[in-house]
C-alpha cells in the first residue's frame, strides 16, 4: 500500500513530499495517478555497463527503430525476466526511460544494463568483440526458434513491426537467421510477443538461472 512504499522510499533515503491534488495533476502525465510519482536521476546506463558483461552463454537484445514507447517497455519486461544479459536500441527507436516505456517495464528499465542510440555496424562490432552470433529474427524464413541452438552466446535483432530488420542487417556476413512458424491465416505476432517467444525459448535451452 501507499504507506509501505512511502516507509520504503523513507529508508533508502530518499525525501518524500506530501503536495495538493491540483499539484500532483500538473506533475504527472497520466489521467488517473496513482497518487505516487518519483523524481530520479536517469541511469547512466551506456557502453560501459557492457564492458563488464561476461557473456559466455545468454543473449543481448539489439531492437531497430522501435519507436513505440509501450512495446519498447514491454520487451524490457520481458527481457529481465527472461534473463537477458542486456538491450541495445537503434538510432530512432523511443527512449527506454520515457514516462510511457518505464511503465511498460515496471521497473526493468532501471535494473537492465541498457545502450541506446547503437547504430548498426556498432552492434556488429560489440556481437564480434563478445563473440556472440549475430541473429536476424525474421518473417521471411530461416531456421525455427524451437530448432535453432540458442544456448550459443546470441545477439538476438528484432527490427519494428511496421518496418521490420532493415537490409543492411539482414545483408550481414555471419547473420543467422530463425522464424517463428504460425498457423494460418496469422502472418506475424507484435514485437512485444515475438520477442518474448524467442526470449524464453533461449531461456530454457540455456537453463534456469537467477
Amino acid at each position: 500500500d501507499m504507506a509501505h512504499e512511502i516507509d520504503a522510499a523513507t529508508r533508502v533515503g530518499c525525501s518524500v513530499f506530501t503536495v495538493s491534488e491540483k499539484v500532483f495533476k500538473a506533475v504527472a502525465d497520466t489521467r488517473s495517478p496513482q497518487g505516487i510519482a518519483l523524481i530520479a536521476d536517469r541511469p547512466e546506463f551506456e557502453s560501459s555497463r557492457f564492458a563488464t558483461l561476461r557473456i559466455d552463454s545468454g543473449f543481448v537484445i539489439y531492437l531497430h527503430e522501435i519507436n513505440n514507447p509501450n512495446n519498447l517497455g514491454a520487451v524490457l519486461r520481458s527481457a529481465e525476466a527472461a534473463g537477458c544479459e542486456g538491450v541495445i536500441t537503434s538510432p530512432g527507436s523511443a527512449d527506454p526511460f520515457s514516462p510511457k516505456a518505464l511503465r511498460a517495464s515496471m521497473g526493468s528499465a532501471f535494473r537492465m544494463p541498457i545502450w541506446a542510440g547503437v547504430r548498426v555496424d556498432e552492434a556488429f562490432e560489440l556481437a564480434n568483440s563478445y563473440k556472440m552470433v549475430p541473429t536476424a529474427i525474421d518473417l521471411e524464413g530461416g531456421l525455427s526458434y524451437i530448432e535453432a541452438d540458442l544456448k550459443r552466446p546470441r545477439l538476438l535483432m528484432f527490427g519494428s513491426e511496421a518496418h521490420g530488420l532493415p537490409e543492411e542487417i539482414l545483408i550481414h556476413r555471419g547473420l543467422e537467421m530463425i522464424t517463428i512458424p504460425m498457423a494460418t491465416p496469422v502472418e506475424s505476432l507484435n514485437l512485444a510477443a515475438s520477442a518474448a517467444v524467442v526470449m524464453f525459448e533461449a531461456r530454457r535451452q540455456i537453463g534456469s538461472r537467477n
